[in-house]
């Protein structure tokens, strides 16, 4: 089997489903201190999006950051362990959306089929390299 690289992980190929990776991480400390989780999720989600438009970082770091930072508006406790969670569930997740066509007989054509991630994101475990 041919392997492919897609160097897009930011929402514009290839869709995880983050917020329920998120939300089962933070569930119970949302409902222990009465933070609305819809509210939680939306203003994550403008993180994450704010984390991509300055200079590039792994999306494993912009994952963690994201996290944190919005455990800490809401007042969360943030974990490192939470971060690792959410950088595993990401990892372990299959793609919510792909992209579904391009010119008949490109070499986009195929990789759209079969496009995975770059690889500079994901867990070090997950490629065999030590990075």
């Amino acid at each position: 089997m041919r392997k492919l690289v897609s160097f897009d992980c930011y929402r514009t190929l290839i869709n995880f489903d983050t917020r329920t990776a998120t939300h089962e991480i933070v569930e119970d400390r949302l409902a222990e201190i009465g933070v609305d989780p819809d509210r939680f999720h939306h203003d994550a989600y403008v993180m994450r999006f704010q984390g991509v438009l300055d200079e590039y970082l792994p999306y494993r770091e912009i994952l963690r950051r994201t996290l944190r930072n919005v455990m800490t508006l809401h007042g969360l406790e943030y974990r490192d362990e939470d971060g690792e969670a959410l950088i595993e569930a990401v990892s372990a997740a299959t793609p919510t959306s792909w992209p579904t066509s391009a010119p008949r007989g490109s070499w986009w054509s195929s990789a759209a089929a079969t496009s995975r991630c770059h690889r500079s994101w994901w867990p070090p475990a997950a490629h065999g390299t030590s990075r």
